[in-house]
């Protein structure tokens, strides 16, 4: 997909935004990944 963007200008402002938005719903999916699993942690100690 880099490859791709590199080639086309236009488009890869386009990938980038969406890769954006992808990356800040990952960030919001992660500290409660996190949370989750630290509770499972002290569960088991």
């Amino acid at each position: 997909m880099v490859a791709q963007a590199m080639k086309k200008q236009e488009p890869s402002t386009k990938h980038y935004e969406r890769l954006g938005r992808i990356l800040r719903v990952a960030e919001a999916s992660v500290p409660v990944r996190h949370r989750s699993g630290s509770e499972r942690g002290k569960k088991w100690t």
